[in-house]
């Protein structure tokens, strides 16, 4: 009888932590691979991983972004033959050739249009697909108008299925056999697929030495010290000029400067950058604490010595998922639109 195993594919550190909490309450051995291009630090952190939460994960792989084919901007093209080669060939380079099938009882996939998600629907894998952040599901129509076309162009959204252009995401796949959500009120997917496990209950399931573990398997790379007085302000970044939703740099600094005047009022000031955020903040803005931005805003959950005012976004779910702060304040995309004029 086969071994049973999960494989968790992770683009985000977001994903990485839901992983570690799942792999340290479902009793199950736990393989993870951490994909590049939304985990920078995909090596050291496997490292970490493998120091730090060997009781949980076995191993950890790590699939690099240098090859000629990006998933991530195919979701409009044909899979051609030469592209479905080099992706196949990448990621079974990744795991020395492993039969998914075979070595994983399940596979779990946060973002089904990276690598390792593109590889599952070129070889017809089965997965079961986890809502990438906390209640992203809940607004894919305003927040990823790249996906617009499930919505709003039945006839491309047919022919895409019909004909297999592309993978099409939040459980469209018929490789994707199962959705999982935090929350499955008001998710703007079909229900049919879909099963609903709230985060705040997976952090309830975590012991105090699994928070202590989780903890510092995120701060083993950084000397950072998170201490505050409660009255400070924090501000979860976007990465909106790297991904074009704001037209320049400079667009983007101003948003947040304005976002400083106004809600901060004499308390400290943190800046928590989006990990695929460029822009460095501590050069631009005078008297603010930037906290490392290759950490999960949650993982601040599991320490007591950080506490907050206000935490502010503009777009981001990961506001919902932080218990540190007094007030949450989501300014929109209509604030955000107010940017994208200023050209």
């Amino acid at each position: 009888m086969k071994q049973e195993k999960y494989l968790y594919c992770c683009s985000s550190y977001y994903q990485v932590l839901i992983t570690l909490m799942k792999a340290c309450t479902s009793k199950i051995t736990t393989d993870i691979v951490l994909e590049v291009h939304g985990v920078e630090t995909a090596n050291e952190l496997s490292v970490y991983i493998k120091n730090n939460m060997g009781d949980y994960v076995d191993k950890v792989f790590v699939c690099d972004n240098n090859i000629k084919v990006d998933p991530y901007t195919m979701r409009n093209a044909s899979f051609i033959s030469a592209q479905r080669k080099i992706i196949k060939k990448h990621v079974e380079a990744v795991f020395d050739k492993k039969d998914f099938e075979k070595d994983y009882s399940k596979i779990y996939v946060y973002w089904d249009l990276g690598y390792v998600g593109t590889y599952l629907n070129i070889k017809k894998h089965k997965y079961t697909l986890i809502e990438d952040s906390l209640n992203s599901y809940k607004n894919i129509r305003k927040n990823r108008l790249n996906y617009a076309y499930i919505f709003n162009n039945p006839v491309k959204f047919r022919l895409k299925k019909m004909f297999g252009i592309g993978v099409i995401p939040f459980g469209y796949s018929k490789y994707c056999e199962a959705v999982e959500v935090n929350e499955k009120e008001g998710i703007e997917i079909p229900p049919d697929k879909v099963s609903e496990f709230k985060r705040i209950k997976l952090f309830k399931m975590l012991d105090e030495e699994q928070k202590r573990m989780i903890f510092k398997t995120f701060f083993s790379g950084t000397d950072q010290k998170f201490e505050s007085d409660g009255k400070g302000i924090l501000i979860l970044t976007e990465p909106f000029w790297v991904t074009k939703r704001l037209p320049y740099e400079n667009t983007q600094i101003k948003m947040y400067k304005d976002i400083i005047e106004q809600f901060s009022d004499g308390g400290n000031v943190y800046i928590k950058p989006h990990p695929r955020d460029k822009i460095s903040y501590s050069e631009v803005f005078e008297n603010v604490i930037v906290l490392e931005k290759n950490i999960p805003m949650e993982v601040l959950n599991f320490s007591d010595l950080f506490k907050v005012k206000k935490s502010i976004t503009v777009t981001s779910s990961a506001i919902n998922g932080i218990t540190c702060d007094k007030e949450k304040i989501c300014l929109g995309a209509e604030f955000l639109a107010k940017y994208q004029k200023e050209i």
